[in-house]
């Protein structure tokens, strides 16, 4: 944020870290870049806070994947709102991706001079011209083309099923879809976890208490995904284990259960 206000010629506004960075701010913001934990509770605000994000000229969100709910909530901004792919390796971010108005995309876009390939795997590759080597990333994508890709999941997140590899992104995807349908606002995440028969059985872990709906949604999971995708079992904990940036610590959670 200080190289982009120095490039920019931008003032910047200092905050402690918070979960809604806009709290004790008075000054007019023109750009932000947050978290989706941080949009999510400036939005939740909106009478106090969240109405001035339409009173900026640009948000960008990052450091964690945009759940289909938050997406949803998103298009109630008019200024546009982009997700952000990068990591340390590559200084900032790389691309971006418009996540509302009419300009919205399902893709990523690279910055100018960044192209993009994938590996045997299927995982991104980075090719930037400021970086010595080739980045080669964990994250299966799909490629649009030499400056497009679609994000699918993280391949240490794979599980293997039966022998059958499963991508837990696919899943929590059209999850998300029957949470916001049926409007549960608790957060959840799909694993696997050690079983005699399958090696690994599928899971669905979600915070909070067991709501009523619980039984509809897997029968619309039975209706919606193949067999070996329905998650086996479902646990619920009062609370789960975040990272820093507001990210689902999986591991340490699944050691709740």
């Amino acid at each position: 944020m200080l190289v982009r206000a120095l490039e920019s010629g931008m003032r910047i506004i200092a905050v402690e870290p918070s979960s809604n960075p806009f709290k004790d701010v008075t000054h007019h913001v023109d750009f932000t870049a947050v978290v989706p934990l941080q949009l999510e509770k400036i939005l939740e605000s909106k009478h106090e806070y969240g109405g001035r994000l339409n009173t900026m000229k640009a948000i960008l969100v990052g450091g964690a994947a945009v759940s289909d709910l938050l997406q949803q909530k998103i298009q109630a901004i008019t200024v546009p709102v982009y997700a952000t792919y990068g990591m340390t390796e590559t200084i900032s971010h790389i691309a971006l991706m418009r996540l509302n108005g009419d300009n919205a995309t399902q893709y990523f876009t690279s910055l100018p001079g960044i192209t993009v390939t994938e590996d045997t795997r299927g995982c991104l590759v980075i090719n930037a011209p400021y970086l010595t080597d080739k980045i080669v990333t964990n994250d299966l994508v799909n490629i649009v083309d030499d400056n497009k890709f679609q994000w699918v999941g993280r391949w240490d997140n794979v599980i293997n099923t039966g022998g059958i590899k499963v991508m837990p992104e696919k899943i929590e995807s059209v999850i998300g879809k029957f949470f916001s349908h049926l409007g549960v606002l608790q957060n959840f995440f799909v694993d696997g976890i050690s079983d005699e028969r399958l090696g690994f059985k599928i899971i669905l872990v979600i915070e909070g208490e067991k709501f009523s709906s619980v039984n509809e949604i897997l029968k619309a999971l039975h209706q919606t995904l193949p067999k070996y995708e329905v998650p086996k079992e479902i646990i619920f904990l009062p609370h789960f284990i975040y990272t820093d940036t507001g990210k689902i610590n999986r591991k340490k959670t699944l050691k709740l259960t």
